[in-house]
């Protein structure tokens, strides 16, 4: 895979330091964190090119013929908002090439590659330049909140259309009853609040680390993908690159994204609906797309460790 478009903000970003070349750049990291934010509002990824008049939600269908909800920009409908977070501090990440293998959700331990999943969290917490908070992440978690509220609104006027929804709420609920339930399910889903005072409230991405390949023979990334080849489980390849070396993309079995490391996320956003455990599911996606790594705080998590570091409890 090439340089990515996100990749690329990076790259400029170095770039923008007339006479200090690349080679030299890794002892002057906080300028380059400092000026990939400065630019990052004129990014043509950047969520500020996404003003929330210009997206809204329609009553689509599937491959299957079933009704499903639509993301619609402009007057276009479109896959999905693929864009740049703001450049900011990870949150609680599991994040490497075996993902969040180890952990315990809901007291259940994840005990096989199979079952894992990739996570990395985009924070609040100020960068080494900035007191109090992150101003460009508050903005942007705002930018998620708003589209999760015009969503769940979206929902609410048509949830006699979706069967996940019409099915498990009664058609006598008002439309305000269905949109209050379905608002506070979106914005829990979306912005993630630690019960623990010191940690800041962050975005969650998450992805399954394998999913079937079906027919196709899987591409192997790293050694541990050879245990899964048999099952024909494929990786979700999610590229990291570092910006000592931004025209590369460090390999899998070395790519970790670790709590207070600065980065920057490529996603795309999606409408998510559907029925889980059978209780309504309905969240702005956001599928990791790429990462770029512009400093990295520690590497010594895995040392004690099969994932990144412990989660907060939420």
């Amino acid at each position: 895979m090439g340089v990515s478009a996100f990749n690329k903000m990076a790259v400029a970003a170095v770039r923008k330091f007339a006479g200090v070349p690349l080679r030299l750049m890794s002892t002057s990291t906080s300028l380059v964190v400092k000026k990939a934010y400065d630019l990052y509002p004129q990014n043509k990824e950047s969520f500020k090119q996404f003003p929330i008049d210009s997206i809204s939600f329609m009553v689509g269908q599937n491959a299957k013929k079933e009704n499903e909800p639509k993301i619609v920009l402009g007057d276009k409908q479109v896959y999905g908002i693929r864009h740049l977070s703001p450049v900011c501090v990870a949150g609680f990440c599991a994040f490497s090439e075996k993902g969040n293998l180890g952990r315990k959700i809901v007291n259940v331990q994840i005990k096989e590659l199979k079952d894992a999943h990739l996570e990395v969290g985009l924070s609040l917490s100020p960068l080494d330049f900035q007191e109090g908070k992150n101003e460009a992440m508050a903005e942007y978690m705002a930018w998620i909140a708003a589209l999760s509220e015009k969503y769940a609104v979206h929902l609410a006027e048509h949830y006699q259309e979706y069967p996940a929804l019409a099915n498990k709420l009664s058609k006598t609920r008002g439309k305000n009853e269905v949109l209050s339930i379905l608002t506070a399910t979106m914005l829990k889903n979306a912005i993630k609040t630690p019960s623990k005072p010191q940690y800041d409230p962050y975005i969650g991405l998450r992805v399954k680390l394998y999913k079937s390949s079906g027919d196709k023979e899987p591409k192997i990334y790293c050694p541990l993908d050879e245990g899964l080849k048999a099952a024909r489980l494929q990786r979700a390849h999610v590229p990291v690159y570092d910006i000592e070396n931004p025209e590369e993309e460090i390999p899998v079995s070395k790519a970790q994204i670790n709590f207070g490391d600065v980065i920057i996320v490529q996603s795309t956003l999606r409408p998510s609906l559907g029925l889980i455990g059978g209780t309504v599911f309905a969240s702005l996606r956001q599928e990791l797309r790429s990462i770029v790594l512009l400093q990295a705080k520690t590497r010594n998590a895995h040392k004690s460790s099969p994932f990144v570091v412990d989660a907060p409890s939420a």
